[in-house]
């Protein structure tokens, strides 16, 4: 694999939250039962949400009143559903993943959802490479040529497709694990690419994917 499409990322280690921050990657950030209770919000709540940028959920437990102070020094909005038995956490800056291991959280939205994965690939010291959940496919994000962040989608014959962003990449990962991608899978690009064609491999090289 050409080395422009490997980018230096921060080491890191295995800990308790790295390890659940991987076991709720792959088993599902996007719930339609979340979906649900976001919808079932009071109107007001919904609209104040607005105007923060993250959003978290506490599906097993209301989230103590004491914890705030613990999970972020920006501005926090919390509010409790389901007869208080569960919690929707509203915040400016994205939570880390300890603190959202800490608590036992979810991200929840397109901006916590993307962000929260690049976090964890980054304290794993790993790209971000996402197999599909049900078929041979891959997502490998990286920037190209035109220094440009880019997914690129790859199946068993070579690229299938691409999206691009001039800004930051937590859309764009987002969409992908929308679309099945939900695995942390570093090295099945590799491992895919020994059965590429030759001309699949020297326009991989050349960037133009």
């Amino acid at each position: 694999m050409p080395g422009w499409m490997r980018q230096p990322h921060a080491l890191g280690g295995a800990d308790a939250a790295t390890d659940y921050g991987q076991r709720i990657v792959e088993g599902g950030l996007y719930s339609k039962e979340w979906s649900t209770d976001w919808i079932t919000l009071p109107l007001d709540e919904r609209r104040e949400a607005k105007d923060f940028n993250y959003t978290y959920g506490s599906p097993y437990r209301p989230l103590p009143h004491g914890a705030r102070r613990d999970l972020t020094t920006g501005d926090i909005h919390v509010v409790h559903i389901r007869n208080g038995t569960r919690s929707f956490i509203f915040t400016d800056d994205p939570l880390s993943i300890d603190a959202v291991a800490q608590y036992e959280l979810f991200p929840f939205g397109h901006r916590a959802i993307g962000q929260f994965i690049l976090d964890v690939a980054k304290r794993l010291g790993q790209p971000v490479e996402l197999a599909h959940k049900e078929f041979v496919r891959v997502a490998f994000l990286f920037r190209n040529p035109r220094r440009k962040w880019q997914m690129s989608y790859f199946d068993e014959s070579g690229p299938s497709s691409h999206d691009e962003s001039a800004g930051d990449p937590v859309k764009l990962v987002y969409d992908a694990y929308l679309a099945g991608y939900r695995r942390l899978a570093v090295g099945m690009l590799d491992e895919m690419a020994r059965n590429f064609d030759e001309s699949v491999l020297r326009r991989m090289a050349s960037g133009r994917m």
